[in-house]
């Protein structure tokens, strides 16, 4: 089939079905190839939920790794009460002291709540509260 200018019409009717039949295999090919990204992406566990707390500690176990915090309020969790927790860093029970204000992260996994992160916000005096042994 010739056009006025003397040109036939079928390769440019060719050439729109060619790249119409191949979509398709680029859409899957675009799937396969970002379908295991994905999913890794998504199939992470759920990030535990944390909570600041501050608070005062009251006592601390250094063979049991694990604090005795009198906590203010932690909204959202829990209200104000002294509480024990562990302690997932030895090395933090070094720097630690009753009395010791801290600021941490309350975190909630399924084996119950733990610190992380703490920070000593003022120094305590140790004053009438020992370290359980």
């Amino acid at each position: 089939m010739a056009t006025d200018r003397g040109e036939s019409a079928e390769p440019l009717a060719v050439g729109r079905n060619w790249r119409r039949l191949l979509f398709p295999f680029f859409l899957l090919a675009f799937c396969v190839a970002g379908g295991p990204g994905f999913i890794a992406c998504h199939s992470q566990k759920p990030e535990s939920p944390r909570y600041h707390l501050t608070g005062k500690i009251s006592e601390f176990d250094r063979s049991g790794m694990y604090v005795l915090v009198e906590q203010d309020d932690i909204p959202g969790y829990m209200p104000a009460m002294t509480m024990s927790y562990p302690l997932k860093d030895s090395r933090m029970l070094e720097k630690l002291s009753a009395g010791d204000q801290i600021s941490a992260d309350v975190v909630v996994g399924k084996d119950g709540a733990r610190l992380e992160n703490i920070s000593i916000v003022k120094k305590g005096t140790a004053e009438g509260a020992k370290p359980a042994s």
